[in-house]
C-alpha cells in the first residue's frame, strides 16, 4: 500500500480514537444529537478507511 495512503489511515484512525476519547470523557452529559454525531464521525471514519483497503491495488506504490 503506498505511504500517503496509510498516513491518511493512521490520520483516520486518530479522529476515530479522538472521538472516542470525548465520548467517554463526557458521556453522561452527552446529548442524543452529540452521540449521533460521534456516531456519524465514527462511520464515516470506518467508510474511508474500509474503501483504502478495498482500493488499495488500484494505486501505484511510491516510497
Amino acid at each position: 500500500m503506498p505511504v500517503f495512503l496509510n498516513k491518511i489511515i493512521d490520520d483516520v484512525t486518530v479522529i476515530v480514537l479522538s472521538a472516542q476519547m470525548l465520548e467517554l470523557r463526557f458521556k453522561k452529559p452527552l446529548d442524543d444529537e452529540t452521540k449521533m454525531y460521534f456516531q456519524q464521525i465514527k462511520n464515516r471514519c470506518n467508510v474511508i478507511s474500509k474503501s483504502i483497503y478495498e482500493n488499495a491495488d488500484k494505486f501505484t506504490s511510491t516510497k
